[in-house]
This record gives C-alpha cells, structure tokens and sequence, in this order.
C-alpha cells in the first residue's frame, strides 16, 4: 500500500485536492457580475490550470516504475506553494513572490543564484506592473506594518 504513494502520486493528488478547493471557492464568489468578470473568474481559471498540472502529473507517476525510488522534489515543491498561499495575506505580493521564485530556480532548476535573483526579481517585477499599472488591480504589495 505504501509503495503505491511515491511522493509524485502524492504531490498529484495534493494539487488536485487544492484545485477542487479553490474550483469550489471560486464558484461561491461568482464568475461574472454586472457584464464584468467576478472575484471568482481567476481562481476559476487557477484552479483549473491546477487541476490540469496535477492530473498531468498523476499521469506520470502512473507511468513510473517502481524502482525508480524517492524523489523529494514534488513533496517539497508542494511545501513551498503552501507555505507561500499561506504568507500572502501577511506578507503581501512582493516577498512571498521573491522568494518563492528565487527557491524553485535555485534548488529546482539548479540555477545559480544570479540567475535565481534575478529571475525572480523580473517576475515579480512584471507581476506588479501587470496588476498594478495595467489593470489598475487594487493588491496588496507589501507587508502591513
């Protein structure tokens, strides 16, 4: 029984349980009010991407031997979303962001840390030009002090 729960089967399952989370989440807030997009639409669309990847990555732990042995990545990669989903209403936008894309560059695509700092640095930047100046999208950037 517990060889049949390799840590990627595990992490699939996870995100797939936290997709239908946010789907049911989403569908509370509506996804369309007064002929504009509801406070539901993106989490929606979130969660189905969520539900993709996860099913994607049930698929492929299907798929893997037996012997291929413990692989702690899809475990802690898990981890770090939750721990970032977490941070978000204390933190703000902009830590949580910093860090959570400077980790999964450095220790999951084993980039150097330049290149982590500054990928990490561009996302977040483009993220809050995004939400910020291009859709006017009221968020909160920064800790609350």
């Amino acid at each position: 029984m517990l060889a049949s729960l390799s840590p990627l089967r595990l992490s699939a399952l996870g995100m797939i349980i936290l997709a239908v989370a946010f789907g049911l989440g989403s569908l509370k807030l509506g996804f369309w009010e007064h002929g504009i997009p509801g406070s539901g639409l993106l989490p929606a669309i979130a969660s189905g991407a969520l539900l993709l990847v996860g099913g994607l990555l049930l698929v492929q732990s299907l798929r893997q031997s037996p012997g291929d042995g413990f692989r702690i990545e899809p475990v802690a990669a898990l981890l770090l979303l939750a721990v970032y989903v977490a941070s978000l209403p204390y933190a703000g936008f902009v830590l949580p962001n910093l860090l959570l894309l400077f980790a999964w560059v450095r220790f999951f695509q084993h980039r150097s840390l330049l290149a982590a700092a500054l990928v990490s640095i561009l996302v977040t930047g483009c993220g809050l030009l995004l939400f910020n100046v291009l859709l006017d999208a009221p968020i909160q950037a920064w800790p609350n002090v």
